[in-house]
């Protein structure tokens, strides 16, 4: 997460990090990215592990292996 050493040093609390996977959504005139899970969040960890979780190959990318798919990692606290 940005600045995550900063604010440590700064004796700010620690992230609050969740992870959300998103599959790829093509429109006629762009490219559109619907959530299609969110993890539970972790609190005050800056080296999370989350719980082992199944999620559908057709949910993710529509069953097309080669279609991207998004993983991103937010911090609660900073409006995730």
């Amino acid at each position: 997460l940005p600045n995550v050493e900063r604010t440590v040093l700064m004796n700010i609390d620690k992230s609050d990090p969740f992870v959300e996977l998103s599959a790829r959504k093509l429109t006629p005139n762009s490219i559109n990215w619907d959530v299609v899970y969110r993890s539970s969040r972790v609190d005050n960890d800056l080296n999370p592990w989350w719980k082992r979780e199944s999620l559908s190959v057709s949910a993710l990318c529509q069953g097309d292996l080669k279609r991207p798919v998004r993983i991103a990692v937010y911090d609660y606290n900073r409006g995730g």
